[in-house]
């Protein structure tokens, strides 16, 4: 990600977004006492589809709203959450991204709470398109992630799709199922013993 230029806001359809962060908190379990991380926040939906009493930190490499933390995120989780732990993580949109996606996990993992989760959503490599987003640097597939998972001492505890697109129709089909989805959410938990 080129991180001298403002960011471009990309409109999404409403009801594609909703399916996205509505799988990604689902997978992630979020309770109403819980303490969340949204890394790589932009404009914050994702605090949209919390329960309101989550308490929630926005970390981006932009300031858009006063309750996010401005941070070069290439350069590791900011300063100010090495002593806090998070009952879950949220990577949105925002690994393809990184070239140092390994220890932008890794940092995660230090600040994860034992039985939390870290919540990666990624555009899947087989789904429909036709273009590619000049910004995706990575790509990844299931066995990619549980790889990545499996070096970084965690596991895909759970996976889902988001939607199908369906181009011809310019429409969004909602499905859990992983083939042609448009996107993956996953679920990475500790691994144990």
């Amino acid at each position: 990600m080129v991180m001298n230029e403002k960011p471009i806001l990309v409109e999404y359809d409403r009801r594609q977004l909703a399916v996205r962060m509505l799988r990604a908190v689902e997978l992630a379990g979020v309770g109403p006492r819980d303490c969340v991380l949204d890394v790589g926040c932009g404009n914050t939906e994702l605090k949209d589809f919390l329960p309101a009493t989550v308490e929630y930190v926005g970390v981006d490499y932009y300031k858009m709203l006063p309750f996010v933390i401005e941070h070069d995120i290439s350069k590791g989780l900011p300063y100010q959450l090495r002593d806090q732990r998070f009952d879950a993580i949220f990577l949105l949109e925002f690994l393809e991204h990184m070239e140092n996606f390994k220890s932008i996990l890794e940092d995660c993992k230090r600040v994860l709470k034992p039985d939390g989760a870290i919540i990666v959503s990624v555009p899947n490599p087989k789904r429909f398109h036709f273009d590619e987003h000049p910004d995706h640097i990575h790509s990844f597939t299931p066995l990619n992630m549980q790889n990545l998972a499996r070096q970084i001492g965690m596991r895909v505890a759970r996976k889902t799709g988001t939607y199908i697109p369906i181009p011809l129709l310019h429409k969004h089909v909602p499905s859990k199922s992983l083939l042609l989805t448009d996107t993956i959410v996953y679920a990475l938990k500790l691994a144990t013993g």
